[in-house]
């Protein structure tokens, strides 16, 4: 009786320490399966910060293309108010040709009145 008390005892013992085995590998696998998923996150995160410096980047470069239209449109407004100076000067030179004229004309007509006056004296 004893013997077999034993034996059956073992067979408990052994059936025990098997349940905890696979209780273990359970366990393990279970690990195995967070980790991966942590694993998969991990890698997702990357991606995704990899996805946001492009997006900045992405918006940084439409700054700068837009600080180039505007720098563009700068050269715009420069030229034509250069242009326009331009043409204030031309204006100013043709008034001033018209006022020559006219002190010409003016001179002209006084050298006539005088050579009339002369001619009369």
């Amino acid at each position: 009786l004893n013997q077999s008390k034993m034996k059956n005892l073992r067979r408990v013992i052994l059936s025990q320490s098997q349940l905890k085995n696979q209780r273990q590998v359970i366990l393990n696998k279970s690990k195995m399966k967070i980790l991966r998923i942590v694993m998969l996150s991990k890698s997702k995160m990357k991606n995704l910060r990899r996805v946001m410096l492009s997006q900045s980047k992405i918006q940084n470069l439409r700054r700068v293309i837009l600080n180039q239209s505007q720098i563009q449109n700068l050269r715009r407004v420069i030229l034509k108010q250069s242009k326009i100076m331009n043409l204030r000067i031309v204006l100013l030179s043709q008034s001033k040709m018209k006022n020559l004229r006219r002190v010409i004309l003016n001179q002209s007509q006084m050298i006539v009145i005088l050579s009339q006056s002369k001619n009369r004296i």
